[in-house]
């Protein structure tokens, strides 16, 4: 019996230890962005909190994972335009742009519980966002304009930075944004 309330001692031990380093670590460097420390401590918090929270579970998650799954199939048919024309270019994006749009519909009919449906709704603003910005793409390069699609293609890499930290928080890592879905 005394073994096993050693043993819980230390491992309550070594979790505090890593939350505290965590903490301090992130004091550190929230520091150097030149945040104040209250708003540095809210984030370790919610960090915390994240961290704490397992990914969450349900059909909805199951019906976002087919969607995504289903979107990764259909960019990975697509041919890739051997030169960087703007025609083939053009033709490519908007083939990018139908697949995309299938998929925002699909993840529009998803309903989430109560507590996940902010994230659901952030995931539907990037779905919107990536349309817009393919769909600038597309038209650039009909027009002739390689550099500005080239300079959307660069928002939409941006747009998939942050849309990926949000699937991967949610434990939907095949749901992240992949190069397949990008014109350039």
């Amino acid at each position: 019996m005394a073994g096993s309330a050693s043993a819980a001692d230390s491992w309550a031990v070594r979790l505090l230890l890593v939350l505290f380093g965590a903490g301090a670590l992130f004091l550190a460097v929230q520091g150097w962005n030149g945040e104040s420390p209250a708003s540095s401590l809210r984030e370790v918090s919610k960090l915390l909190d994240q961290a704490s929270n397992p990914h969450p579970k349900g059909r909805w998650v199951g019906d976002l994972k087919a969607a995504c799954a289903q979107r990764e199939q259909r960019l990975a048919k697509l041919v890739r335009p051997g030169a960087v024309d703007s025609a083939p270019l053009a033709r490519y994006s908007a083939r990018v742009l139908a697949v995309h749009r299938a998929y925002a519909r699909r993840v529009a009919r998803v309903r989430a519980p109560k507590p996940y449906r902010p994230d659901l709704a952030q995931i539907r603003r990037f779905n919107a966002t990536q349309d817009q910005v393919l769909l600038r793409v597309t038209v650039a390069a009909r027009k002739g304009d390689l550099q500005g699609a080239a300079q959307h293609a660069m928002a939409l890499r941006e747009l998939a930075g942050r849309a990926n930290a949000v699937f991967v928080r949610l434990g939907l890592g095949d749901c992240a944004f992949r190069a397949s879905g990008m014109p350039l």
